[in-house]
């Protein structure tokens, strides 16, 4: 059986060759990442092994100058993508203004707001609600949306019902 997890660092002229070892004796998902900011000093996770994954992810990311928002696929970093989500919601909401809501607070019998200062933003459409959290300081992004003393109890939805639950509305 593999282990869920192995450390090694890989001498420069073998890093790919371990991490392709890892994955061919039998880890059915890996995570891999660079640490000290030094791409040849290699870490290998398991799908199986979702904590010490994001403790990893964790770890590399507040590594990296700018931390996650300085991260980019070429064309636009995580920042800026959050930054492009954040003003179409805002925009959404003042189209939607009857169906749209903020608070800082979760429904009582939900889990509590996550640290940090952040604030929960609800746009309740035929298809569903879709919800988003944001930083507490982009609270007046939100000026025109009607604030509640607690946001709506929360209906089980995974992440991917908002898009599920958007498309299926702008094709009504």
């Amino acid at each position: 059986m593999p282990a869920d997890y192995t450390e090694t660092v890989a001498p420069d002229d073998d890093a790919e060759g371990r991490v392709l070892e890892t994955l061919a004796n039998g880890m059915p998902y890996a995570f891999v990442v660079a640490t000290e900011l030094d791409p040849l000093n290699l870490r290998v996770a398991s799908g199986d092994n979702v904590d010490t994954i994001r403790a990893l992810l964790g770890q590399t990311l507040r590594a990296l100058p700018g931390g996650a928002s300085a991260i980019s696929d070429g064309y636009h970093t995580f920042g800026e993508l959050y930054d492009h989500r954040r003003a179409l919601t805002a925009a959404l909401c003042k189209a939607l203004s009857l169906d749209s809501w903020r608070s800082k607070a979760h429904h009582p019998d939900d889990d509590p707001m996550f640290e940090g200062g952040y604030f929960i933003v609800g746009i309740n459409l035929p298809t569903g609600t879709i919800t988003y959290h944001y930083k507490l300081h982009h609270w007046d992004d939100f000026a025109g949306v009607i604030e509640l003393e607690h946001a709506p109890k929360w209906d089980g939805a995974a992440p991917a019902a908002t898009v599920d639950r958007l498309l299926e509305w702008t094709r009504a």
